[in-house]
């Protein structure tokens, strides 16, 4: 049984995104990790700000004790971000890191998939999957240098994986199904049309 697979073009911009972002890390990322950490926690208590003014005002709401109580946990969580920028530092190697990581292992499953039909692909996919693989792992535990450089490898490697693979899509069509190449929903002209020459013929029948 054929696998659904296929590369996007949103993969190709996901990767130009990281790609500079990683490359904007590389310049300077303490201090970019430090402004993002003061954009955030300055957001988190603006949004706890507006919560208890709207709470203050429907004082009849039910939820206005909640909405308070909410909001000072999104000024105190922006706080603690703005005064400890670490824990920006943390959250953007587990999303970045975690993500890269599974991705790494989805490209190595495809490599062992079109081992058989292109022995080329299959290094291909290989090389770039293990570079990917251990550019996560060292993303989660990686000083502030290595997070951007390994954000554009990683990043180079996925661009490199999705102009190889559809280069040559034709030639893995064997094992792997196209999500475009699924029939498509049918139109609702076309199931109207159906559903008429149905009742057309039910009616003949039951006469």
């Amino acid at each position: 049984m054929k696998s659904i697979q296929n590369f996007k073009i949103t993969n190709l911009l996901l990767s130009l995104v990281i790609f500079i972002i990683g490359l904007i890390l590389m310049t300077n990322s303490s201090f970019i990790i430090d402004i993002l950490a003061y954009i955030i926690g300055g957001f988190l208590g603006l949004i706890g700000i507006i919560e208890i003014i709207s709470s203050l005002i429907h004082k009849n709401d039910n939820s206005s004790t909640l909405k308070i109580i909410f909001g000072i946990l999104l000024i105190s969580g922006g706080a603690l971000v703005a005064i400890f920028p670490n824990v920006v530092d943390f959250t953007i190697r587990i999303i970045f890191g975690g993500w890269i990581l599974f991705i790494g292992v989805s490209r190595l499953i495809i490599a062992l998939t079109i081992k058989k039909v292109d022995q080329v692909g299959f290094k291909t996919f290989l090389i770039t999957s293990i570079i990917m693989v251990i550019s996560g792992v060292v993303i989660l535990i990686s000083f502030y240098e290595l997070l951007g450089l390994l954000l554009a490898i990683y990043a180079i490697s996925e661009i490199v994986n999705y102009i190889y693979f559809n280069l040559n899509k034709k030639k893995y069509s064997t094992v792997f199904d196209f999500e475009e190449n699924i029939t498509p929903t049918k139109n609702k002209k076309i199931i109207k049309k159906e559903i008429k020459e149905k009742e057309a013929i039910d009616a003949v029948i039951d006469e």
